[in-house]
């Protein structure tokens, strides 16, 4: 019987999927995931520990459901977006990676946002500006971690990094990298002005191959196949940025349904024909000036993706957020909102109704009962 096995790398957790032909899950393996936070507000993960755990949830579910393995056609990767893992000149992880929920760079996104550099990135990237994003934690370590800047060989994300894991080739999945403020998006290529205008040109040779969804990147290699018992020589596909394949599993397929996401973070996305169309169902996402919308490259042939971030939801899995943050939640709830743009949700059904929501608020905010 053919199989295909899917991992998924969260904010709390990692999961390891197994799949017939027809998309029927046939056994799930899990593993916590800890976030390291040496200072507040910090939120790292440890790369090889992650790596560790990714290959022990799959040999577990491997073992568990007696799959031989030469019956995985397949392995797909969808994680948490955003956020950076880099990899030094020999491949090998440079520090902890810097999750999409950390907000050391807080100081320089809003220097940024009154600069007004998040209006003049826009009309190229198609997104906002905020703490978590790739742009603004390599900026931050070139300005505060110089000598672990000049280190740095390969940007990755989550998937990414995974990915290199399982295969030894290193590559950044197309609907990741069109959300990291380096990517132009009406060329779907990396654009070294982006980059020279948020003060990291030097940052470009680190950018590797960009690789579609489906696109096999690589093979299982004989060190991925010894620690998580895959056959060298699985494919490994580009895999998905975690949002977007909610919106795949949910069945967006059209441009009829809305999606509603709680997670590490809450996001509201729909699909689209036609790029940066105003965005108007009974439901909606959108911001005081109503041109300004987060965007991702395809994920479907002739669809494009609209996802709203709302709140950041670390306490999915009934952990405190304050706490793993080096925290407490009334310190959280005085943090300013870390957004280029304030994003509101706004009813269409019966009276209209706005509640100033901001994306990228600190995630203890979530939870103070006078935010929602």
């Amino acid at each position: 019987m053919d199989y295909w096995l899917g991992l998924d790398c969260g904010g709390t957790f990692i999961k390891a999927g197994l799949y017939d032909r027809q998309g029927t899950e046939l056994g799930i393996a899990r593993r916590n995931l800890e976030i390291v936070s040496p200072q507040p507000g910090w939120a790292e993960r440890d790369m090889p520990a992650l790596w560790h755990t990714a290959a022990e949830v799959i040999r577990e579910l491997l073992t568990r459901n007696k799959i031989a393995v030469g019956d995985i056609q397949a392995v797909g990767i969808s994680a948490q977006g955003k956020g950076a893992f880099l990899l030094d000149q020999q491949g090998q992880p440079l520090g902890n990676a810097m999750l999409s929920s950390d907000q050391r760079a807080l100081a320089l996104v809003q220097e940024w946002q009154k600069q007004g550099v998040p209006q003049t990135l826009y009309p190229q990237t198609r997104q906002t500006l905020w703490t978590g994003h790739p742009v603004s934690l390599l900026r931050w370590v070139r300005q505060h971690q110089p000598e672990r800047y000049r280190q740095i060989g390969s940007v990755l994300m989550a998937h990414d990094y995974l990915r290199y894991c399982l295969t030894g080739e290193l590559a950044c999945e197309e609907t990741n990298i069109s959300e990291s403020n380096l990517y132009q998006m009406a060329e779907g290529r990396y654009d070294p002005a982006l980059a020279q205008l948020l003060g990291i040109g030097d940052i470009m040779p680190t950018l590797p191959p960009i690789v579609g969804s489906a696109e096999i990147a690589g093979r299982i290699n004989a060190a991925a196949a010894k620690a998580t018992g895959l056959l060298p020589g699985t494919p490994v596909v580009g895999g998905l940025f975690d949002v977007v394949s909610t919106a795949l599993c949910a069945g967006l397929h059209d441009e009829t349904r809305l999606n509603a996401v709680m997670g590490t973070w809450s996001v509201y996305q729909r699909h689209y024909r036609q790029n940066h169309r105003r965005f108007r169902p009974p439901v909606c996402l959108w911001s005081p000036r109503r041109s300004r919308q987060i965007h991702c490259a395809r994920s479907q042939p002739n669809l494009c993706r609209q996802p709203g971030v709302v709140l950041p939801t670390m306490g999915a899995a009934g952990l405190r957020p304050a706490q793993r943050l080096g925290g407490n939640a009334a310190e959280g709830r005085q943090q300013p909102a870390v957004c280029s743009l304030p994003v509101r949700l706004q009813r269409r059904t019966g009276p209209e109704r706005q509640l100033p929501w901001h994306a990228g608020l600190p995630p203890a905010r979530a939870f103070g009962t006078g935010d929602l």
